[in-house]
Formats: structure tokens, C-alpha cells, sequence
């Protein structure tokens, strides 16, 4: 079930973020590991209306955002699966929902950024119709990522 995230979700989220590379991977180069809790939402840009959680059974097992950009586009970030959690297509049904909602909400295109080392996010976000893409002129690089879009 896919709800709004809820501020309290981010001490949970934060403990899978168990090094430097589980944070590149999750944020970017922009949020340093270890992440500082009391800090975290404002990092992030934390928010009910853009962040969102699914739980299994009442079990926090992925996060996610969703914001959209000036030009109407949607931007997927900080897409994350529990540990203990992975490999079971929590992570493509997180993106797909936040897709639905991008298409109720009317951004398009959606795109998001990738580390081009994170395979398993890689072939994730293919499976689903991401593909490289040409970066926005309204929009600043992200040094080591490579941008995606699905149409």
C-alpha cells in the first residue's frame, strides 16, 4: 500500500543508509552519510504531498519522492527499499505508483537520476521505460549520474 510519508518514517528509512555508497546511491552527492536525523527533513526536502512510503503488512518497506519541475515535468528521487526487502519488486512498484500519480498530477515527461555504477536500479528503471535522455536546459547536472526519462 502506497500512503503520503509520514515524518516519523524517516528514522526507519534513515537505518538502511548503512554507508557512504547507500547514500550516493539514495541522494546523491548532496547528502553526506552518516545522514544527521534531526536535519534529514529539511535535506531532503521532506513533505506529505511529494514523499511517500509503502507498507507490507503494516511494515515500512520503501520510500520515494515526487516533485515537479518548473517546466511541468515530473522528478523521481529518493527511491528506496528496505534491506531486508529488496529483490521482491518493491522498488518497480514504488516507481510505477509514483508514475500513476505523475499522470494524475499531469507532469510529463518524468524523469529521475541514477548512479550509472547502481545496476540493479539501472536494469529497474529500463524494465519500466526509463531511458537516457538528453538533461533540460532548465535543469543543472548531477556530476557522476546519469538522467533518465519515461515518456
Amino acid at each position: 500500500m502506497l500512503r503520503p510519508a509520514l515524518a516519523n518514517d524517516l528514522e526507519i528509512i534513515a537505518s538502511w543508509i548503512q554507508s557512504p555508497r547507500d547514500c550516493l546511491y539514495w541522494a546523491g552527492a548532496a547528502l553526506k552519510y552518516p545522514l544527521q536525523l534531526n536535519t534529514l527533513s529539511s535535506d531532503i526536502n521532506f513533505s506529505s504531498d511529494t514523499s511517500f512510503s509503502m507498507e507490507i503488512d503494516h511494515s515500512l518497506v520503501a520510500f520515494g519522492q515526487l516533485t515537479q519541475k518548473s517546466d511541468g515535468r515530473g522528478h523521481i528521487s529518493k527511491i528506496i527499499v528496505a534491506p531486508e526487502s529488496r529483490g521482491k519488486g518493491y522498488g518497480k512498484a514504488l516507481v510505477m505508483n509514483l508514475l500513476n500519480i505523475a499522470t494524475h498530477r499531469n507532469f510529463h515527461p518524468v524523469g529521475l537520476w541514477v548512479d550509472p555504477n547502481n545496476h540493479i536500479a539501472l536494469k529497474m528503471y529500463g524494465d519500466i521505460g526509463f531511458f537516457p535522455a538528453e538533461l533540460p536546459t532548465s535543469m543543472l547536472a548531477s556530476p557522476g549520474s546519469l538522467y533518465l526519462v519515461c515518456k
